[in-house]
């Protein structure tokens, strides 16, 4: 399925179900080198990165939107329904609907990824308003995401680190009280990884239509 383009020279493609077969080793890649970055800090096996991109081959209320120019992949999102049964959507499906909330309205943003030599806010607006688009013709009213949390003193925040939520917030979304904690292999200050609890707090969207 094509979709908007920022300009010609990038293809933009919503793939979900068996049409994402042969997507996953390499989003799985870029998965590994991505989230090593600040604020991730995440170090994972390609083994698990395939685990767990399976499950969008097997769930149909996901998706993944590609980017690539000339064949080489520059950027990707994954997505689901906050009720497609993930493990990461369950955890947080309780806590919101613990506080009233209607889960089976939010399409939730699982990542946005792009390789450092083609971030670019137009861009990455792009990838968001795609998302949306998809989400608003699926019967979904409301989007979401869970962000990092890092300090402001973490010790391997980059000197020049920008600050995404200036993102979320010009595309009008809201943090929440929301947050939940899950353990990965983070990366330390002596390049080493180990076992850690991290926090992740919850931003979400309503959806004009």
């Amino acid at each position: 399925m094509q979709i908007s383009e920022i300009t010609s020279k990038y293809e933009f493609k919503i793939s979900k179900g068996d049409d994402l077969k042969e997507l996953i080793p390499e989003i799985a890649k870029a998965r590994l080198e991505l989230f090593k970055e600040f604020p991730y800090l995440y170090e994972g096996t390609y083994e698990d990165e395939l685990k767990y991109l399976n499950e969008f081959v097997n769930n149909p209320k996901s998706i993944i939107l590609t980017v690539h120019k000339e064949n080489k992949l520059i950027a990707f999102v994954t997505a689901t329904a906050v009720e497609s049964g993930f493990e990461l959507t369950e955890a947080i499906k309780d806590l919101m609907q613990k506080q009233g909330l209607d889960t089976s309205k939010y399409f939730y943003i699982s990542e946005m990824m792009v390789y450092p030599e083609f971030r670019s806010f137009e861009l990455q607006n792009q990838l968001k308003k795609d998302i949306e688009n998809y989400a608003r013709e699926n019967s979904y009213t409301m989007t979401c995401f869970l962000s990092v949390f890092r300090e402001n003193n973490h010790p391997l925040r980059p000197q020049d680190y920008k600050e995404i939520s200036r993102l979320w917030k010009f595309n009008k979304y809201r943090k929440t009280n929301i947050s939940v904690k899950f353990e990965w292999n983070t990366v330390q200050k002596d390049s080493e990884a180990k076992l850690m609890n991290n926090q992740l707090d919850l931003w979400e969207k309503e959806l004009c239509t």
